[in-house]
């Protein structure tokens, strides 16, 4: 009896190192997705049960970043050297890398985001200040306007009234703005609500034409007077 229940026992151990050494075989052979999604080695086997599309621990996602492109996610890769080099990821209690390993992911990353071209600066959208507004004015209708007149003074830093930053808006300011459209729009179509007049002019009694040598005997056709007028 104690026979038979030594060699069962035999039996379920071999069973069980069977299972688990062709567990891991199908591992060696078919990684997990996580690995095979992971952007380098190192994120995934060390951060990659934390920070993937399922687990998204602060809102962090390996699968979703390029290692070969780190300038297209550089302050999120930035964040990653910080906090590597720091030591405080991973976090204690788990795996850690050793440090050769971490030096040398750090040293390549460093050198992939100094090698990334620094992000264009936002553009601000602005205002005209004062002075360009009356210079448009005088480019597309014309005139000349006095600005200072029509609207309130621009706020000015260092000395520049074009900065984007100190070129606000306010109500009062787009009041202004209107007030000024309304009078120079009157100034560069004239006053809609006068009426068309006709004025007839002409020729003083006194005024004499040269005759032409023809048989006609029509005015020649040189014969020409002028008129000042002045209107609004």
């Amino acid at each position: 009896m104690y026979r038979s229940l030594g060699t069962v026992r035999g039996v379920r151990f071999a069973v069980l190192g069977m299972a688990t050494a062709f567990l891991a075989s199908l591992a060696l052979i078919f990684p997990s997705r996580t690995v095979v999604d992971a952007p380098h080695p190192l994120i995934g086997k060390y951060c990659m049960s934390c920070h993937d599309a399922e687990e998204h621990e602060a809102n962090l996602a390996f699968e979703t970043l390029d290692f070969s492109h780190v300038g297209a996610n550089a302050e999120t890769w930035e964040k990653v050297r910080r906090k590597l080099s720091a030591g405080v990821m991973p976090p204690a209690g788990n795996p850690r890398p050793s440090k050769a390993e971490a030096d040398d992911f750090i040293e390549v990353l460093t050198r992939k985001l100094d090698a990334t071209p620094p992000a264009p600066a936002p553009v601000i959208l602005r205002r005209l200040n004062r002075t360009e507004y009356a210079n448009v004015i005088r480019d597309l209708l014309g005139l000349k306007i006095d600005a200072a007149s029509l609207l309130p003074p621009d706020a000015a830093s260092r000395g520049f009234d074009n900065i984007s930053a100190v070129l606000s808006t306010s109500p009062a300011l787009i009041q202004g703005y209107l007030d000024a459209g309304m009078k120079i729009s009157r100034l560069a179509v004239g006053d809609l609500s006068t009426e068309a007049e006709r004025t007839v002019y002409r020729a003083p009694p006194a005024l004499s034409f040269a005759w032409s040598g023809s048989r006609s005997r029509k005015p020649a056709t040189r014969a020409s007077w002028l008129a000042l007028f002045s209107g609004p």
